[in-house]
């Protein structure tokens, strides 16, 4: 039987075939150890990107509710007070009648 010369087969008949095997091995080591530093840093960078934008959303809402609230506080504010002042005006005129009225009945119950 004829044994093969092909240079593979001299480096692998020279050493131990564990010895191929982390040879082989070591690319895929390397590039799974790159893969997992890549694949951590995206993760640490998002949670980064997420808990800002959060704080940044946040914050927004916040200021846009509160100039929301002072708008219509200022819009309400004097629609309120005239509209206590029609209804105090309103009350008082009703009451002037009734008392003119009041006194007329006296005044004719009188004479």
């Amino acid at each position: 039987m004829k044994k093969p010369t092909g240079v593979r087969f001299k480096e692998i008949s020279g050493r131990k075939l564990s010895q191929y095997l982390l040879l082989a091995l070591l690319p895929l080591v390397v590039i799974g150890g790159y893969s997992a530093i890549l694949i951590l840093s995206l993760l640490i960078l998002s949670f980064l990107i997420y808990s800002l934008m959060c704080t940044t959303v946040e914050n927004g809402i916040e200021r846009e509710l509160k100039n929301s609230t002072a708008a219509i506080l200022d819009t309400v504010r004097p629609t309120t007070s005239i509209s206590i002042k029609n209804y105090l005006r309103a009350v008082a005129g009703k009451t002037l009648r009734l008392s003119k009225a009041f006194m007329h009945d006296s005044v004719e119950k009188n004479l």
